[in-house]
């Protein structure tokens, strides 16, 4: 399941490749109880932030399958959006970017 922003990046934004490259980073932490991440961009109000969580009692094959395809849909569904996550129906990982800070479980991106 993926939940898109309904706004999207102006053409130009910095902030877009700046959030791809986050989900990127994100999706290489293997960490039990998720991992938060800030990506900062060129400009004013310039921060992106994202998170991962990953069942680390899982198969590390299927962690990276996961991990791997929730970027993908991220990207693939939820182009030039401002936001989205995706919480993978088999609950091994959950993957989520915003513009702003948001907290998970009790922990703040």
């Amino acid at each position: 399941m993926y939940i898109c922003n309904k706004e999207k990046f102006d053409d130009g934004d910095l902030r877009l490749p700046c959030a791809y490259s986050l989900l990127e980073i994100l999706s290489r932490y293997r960490i039990e109880g998720g991992m938060p991440g800030k990506q900062e961009c060129a400009g004013p109000d310039s921060g992106v932030y994202g998170y991962v969580w990953v069942d680390v009692t899982r198969r590390e094959a299927d962690i990276a399958d996961c991990v791997s395809l929730a970027e993908a849909v991220l990207k693939d569904h939820c182009p030039n959006r401002k936001g989205a996550q995706v919480n993978e129906t088999t609950g091994i990982c959950r993957m989520r970017y915003e513009l702003y800070s948001f907290t998970i479980a009790g922990t703040t991106t």
